[in-house]
């Protein structure tokens, strides 16, 4: 069932409502990236200011899910003696059957699962949508037939067609969606095929024996497989043979794979309905959205000539739009005029508070540079992904062009390699005039945000926070810091004696190790081939609660609203330096030696040997320098008026536990796309050709006009009709213009309608289903345990046969 937007806070108020000091706490399961961090600090700032008991438990992966749903979600059902109770999944569980996974369906102890009183709350940014959770009824019946029991889907009150309506009374149990917008206006062909396939009726045994009585053999397997009559499954950790080779999961439709959509800007819109909204809840949603953009995890912004604003622009116009309504800007002497034509203009990058007590968040120019104000400007621009690759920042002619550029800008060497804070102020005052003149002679086009679009909105500019004069941070900042903590941990990994903040092994856990390294051997899946008793057992159950408790818990600490959270934040500034010294380090390695292949369907690249070999042994910090690597081919080949898509997989060894960590990004997943020069002029001329299609088909239009009004002069004039010239036009005029307007935006239409349909299958990740089916068809020993679909482990010695099993298959739409 899914929550439309218009009925965000009814299930939360009627928690509110429903709570009493016997009630059970309401459990968070939170996975492990700063969207969903600042979803669950929106929520349990909600619930603390409502008395509602809750409990967090952080989530890594799909095995720890499944755990959660027996120790802590079972209990809770009246089957097992509980009173219900409700569960709320940040960011965990969106593309699976939760039902299923958490142990709701009853499985093979349970006739019945009616009723358990277990309300499961789903607010999750990654697509696609499992069907089951949004369009399923969430219970069954049992109806007897003869001498078996079946069960039946059953029609809930206040349901239609898994929309909940206002008249829908919580309480009984099954999953709910908090849908964005995404399911109403996307899903409505993939709603009515399940509503569909849910009304057929199931083939018993009867009709079996009608259709097919004479063969035994045949019939008997039939049967088996058909007398089952349970719920449609998705994936599951204990099942995935049924789900691989299930072919009511193929047929089922899906929604294509859209860029993913913050949650914690949901949790806000609630906070904001409940008249609960503040400035700590703001930043809280901007740091999140701000997360999901960072890495190109959701679509970016629309130009402003779009017709319609994509709804990464539209959440960025509400949160300027908060900002103000929140911040005024004070009129008080401690501003001085220039600071507030400064604010006005948005001139300089503020790197400091208007008073000591200045917590305010303000709207910036922030250019598309990583930590500038905790780094120098060169550095800023060395590290920032962006730049980076588009200069070719791995070669030496790379460099010279980063040098070239400041020296544009009127910016030497040593001045750039101060701290930015400490630059020359006029400088800075005219950095971001000099990047709109200068950055497009190197391909930089929207390095920095452009000015005001007029519309009331800065279309790309940043979001900033003071907390006096202690320091000065950006939500870009903010979730770039709180990422490095969950991807690197929270040892210290430095040695400031060494030159280079070389990377030392920490006494205790660190990114040495590898990630989730308490399973040190995979469970071979039933499809694979049989390997030895290691390969099928989980051998050790070492602890690493560095993994998911203590990274969790610092960053959660980190984004607190406290003062506190200020120094953590701060304290760990260098480890986000670090991990993108990395990446920048072993990216350009990868990209100079030569290292990415170009194999039938995608290129591929190893990370296996170097001194950040244990660093991208975790899947995040992998998706990471995955970016990284592809935005940098993707340039090299745009250069080369090649057409690529750019996929890519990017592996990393984990020499530790023998397996490597396998990443595949799509088409649409790695980066904006590049355009050559011939591209760029392609377009330009495929422009002025419609253009002057227009005009040639307006010319027409009014020559037959004409026609049409000297054919019926002519007519009335024999007829004894006479009328003025002015009259006649004034009878023809709004039918011409009308049929022309019309005819217009029908045209226009019409080519929006044919650009959508061109670009549906465009950039469709489909490295989730070929790691599937490649491990179906090979035996390959694999453990797929992340949240991001297309991360998977794969044994060290089946590799090579899955790397070139991979190839064959299609990955990208």
């Amino acid at each position: 069932m899914y929550l439309p937007r218009n009925l965000l806070s009814h299930l939360y108020t009627h928690l509110l409502r429903t709570t009493h000091p016997l009630s059970p706490p309401v459990l968070l399961l939170v996975s492990l990236d700063p969207d969903a961090l600042c979803a669950c600090r929106i929520l349990t700032a909600l619930l603390k200011r409502d008395y509602i008991p809750h409990k967090v438990q952080p989530i890594a992966g799909y095995s720890e899910l499944a755990q959660a749903g027996q120790d802590l979600v079972r209990p809770l059902t009246r089957q097992h003696g509980g009173d219900g109770g409700v569960v709320i999944c940040l960011g965990v569980g969106g593309l699976v059957d939760l039902e299923e996974v958490l142990g709701l369906d009853g499985g093979q102890e349970e006739i019945s699962t009616d009723e358990h009183g277990v309300e499961v709350w789903v607010i999750d940014g990654r697509r696609p949508w499992n069907l089951q959770n949004i369009f399923g009824s969430g219970s069954v019946t049992t109806e007897i037939q003869g001498d078996s029991i079946e069960p039946a889907p059953k029609r809930r009150r206040g349901v239609d067609q898994g929309k909940l309506l206002s008249t829908y009374i919580p309480g009984k149990g099954g999953v709910i969606v908090f849908d964005d917008g995404d399911i109403e206006q996307e899903l409505i062909a993939e709603r009515d095929a399940f509503c569909a396939l849910q009304d057929m009726p199931d083939i018993g045994e009867d009709d079996e024996d009608d259709l097919d009585s004479s063969d035994d053999e045949d019939e008997a397997d039939d049967t088996q497989d058909s007398s089952q009559g349970r719920k449609r499954k998705t994936w599951s950790d204990d099942d995935e043979d049924e789900v691989l080779n299930s072919e009511d999961e193929n047929d089922r439709p899906q929604q294509r794979r859209r860029s993913n959509s913050p949650m914690s800007s949901m949790l806000y819109s609630l906070a904001s309905e409940l008249g609960r909204e503040d400035n700590d809840l703001l930043w809280l949603a901007i740091i999140g959205v701000s997360s999901t953009e960072l890495y190109n995890h959701a679509a970016p912004s629309s130009s402003s000539s779009s017709r319609h604003m994509s709804r990464s622009a539209q959440i960025q116009q509400v949160l300027q739009d908060e900002v103000r309504r929140l911040n005024p800007i004070p009129a008080s002497d401690i501003i001085s005029a220039r600071e507030r034509e400064l604010d006005s203009t948005g001139g300089v990058i503020p790197t400091h508070a208007r008073s000591p007590t200045d917590t305010s968040i303000r709207i910036s120019p922030e250019p598309r540079f990583l930590l500038i104000r905790h780094w120098s400007l060169y550095d800023s621009m060395l590290h920032s992904p962006y730049l980076s690759t588009r200069l070719h920042i791995w070669s030496d002619a790379g460099r010279k062009r980063l040098h070239k550029l400041l020296a544009k800008m009127g910016v030497s060497l040593s001045e750039a390699g101060k701290g930015y804070t400490h630059m020359d102020m006029e400088l800075k005052r005219g950095l971001r005039q000099r990047l709109l003149k200068f950055a497009p002679m190197y391909g930089l086009d929207g390095l920095v945000p452009p000015a005001d679009s007029g519309r009331g909105g800065k279309e790309g500019w940043g979001f900033v926070r003071c907390w006096g004069w202690k320091a000065c941070l950006s939500a870009i900042d903010v979730a770039v810091i709180v990422g490095a903590i969950l991807e690197v941990g929270t040892e210290p990994l430095f040695d400031s004696h060494v030159p280079g903040d070389a990377y030392r092994t920490p006494t205790r856990t660190g990114p040495a190790g590898s990630y989730n390294s308490r399973i040190r051997a995979l469970p071979t899946p039933p499809m694979s081939a049989s390997g030895d008793e290691d390969d099928v057992t989980m051998a050790g159950n070492i602890a690493d609660p560095d993994w998911t408790t203590n990274r969790f818990y610092a960053a959660y600490d980190a984004l607190s609203p406290s003062s506190s959270s200020l120094s953590i934040l701060l304290a760990h500034i260098p480890t986000a330096q670090y991990l993108h010294k990395a990446i920048l380090r072993t990216g350009s390695a990868l990209i100079a030696k030569h290292q990415i292949r170009h194999l039938r369907a995608f290129r591929m690249g190893v990370v296996k040997e170097g001194p950040d070999v244990g660093l991208f042994c975790h899947p995040g910090a992998l998706v990471k320098l995955a970016s990284w690597v592809g935005d940098a081919v993707g340039v090299l080949e745009a250069e080369k008026g090649r057409r690529e898509r750019g996929a890519l997989v990017l592996g990393s060894l984990d020499q530790s536990r023998g397996v490597y960590v396998v990443v595949g990004l799509g088409g649409g997943g790695v980066g904006e796309k590049m355009r050559s020069k011939a591209e760029q002029k392609e377009r330009e001329e495929k422009k002025k050709a419609r253009e002057a299609a227009k005009e040639k088909k307006r010319e027409e239009k009014a020559r037959r006009k004409a026609e049409r009004r000297r054919l019926r002069r002519e007519r009335e004039e024999a007829n004894g009709i006479f009328r003025d010239e002015d009259e006649d036009d004034d009878d023809t005029e709004s039918d011409g213009t009308e049929s022309e307007d019309s005819d217009s935006d029908s045209d226009s239409d019409d080519e929006e309608m044919k650009e959508r349909k061109k670009k549906r299958g465009y950039g469709l990740n489909r490295f989730g289903a070929a790691f599937q089916e490649v491990v179906e068809e090979t035996g390959a020993r694999v453990r797929i345990d992340s949240f991001e679909h297309s991360v998977v482990e794969v044994k060290k010695e089946d590799f090579s046969g899955f790397l070139e099993a991979l190839s064959l298959k299609s990955v990208v739409g």
